[in-house]
């Protein structure tokens, strides 16, 4: 399997994949409104199998907007492999969820601390001795105020 490093604003085939990964319609304004930093499709072949959208942030630590496998590849350990991509590319990076995410238990597996607020989690995966995380209060409470990425809410 290959990644592929997606140039800002070519976006079609990254807006299908990750549409059909979450089952679900991006709100207008999604791909206007955020600090891209770099977003990658999954592929073997022509076949597209997952992705990968990370963001900067305020706090010089990179937010996992996106993680996705397209629906035929589910329990394939495709999402594993993306997941030690991002590992390897991301060594210190966080993220948000619902609660009612089904992948809640692994994302507090491969999770570093969390913080819980509400209906929301924030997951931070770090080196808990880098001063930058002393703020992972207020990162917690910047990710909780994103809008969220569908017109109807996803897991």
């Amino acid at each position: 399997m290959m990644y592929l490093h997606c140039p800002v604003g070519d976006w079609e085939e990254v807006k299908q994949s990750l549409e059909s990964g979450f089952e679900a319609t991006l709100r207008d304004g999604y791909w206007e409104d955020q600090d891209w930093l770099d977003v990658y499709l999954f592929k073997e072949g022509i076949d597209t199998k997952g992705g990968v959208i990370m963001l900067n942030t305020p706090f010089g630590v990179r937010l996992l907007s996106k993680i996705w496998v397209e629906p035929k590849y589910r329990g394939t350990g495709i999402a594993s492999k993306i997941w030690e991509f991002i590992d390897t590319e991301y060594p210190e990076f966080f993220w948000r969820s619902l609660k009612s995410n089904p992948c809640v238990p692994w994302y507090l597996k491969n999770a570093t601390s969390y913080i819980e607020v509400g209906n929301r989690n924030v997951y931070f995966k770090n080196d808990l001795e880098n001063e930058i995380f002393k703020d992972a209060q207020d990162m917690a409470d910047w990710a909780f105020n994103l809008p969220f990425d569908f017109k109807e809410p996803a897991p």
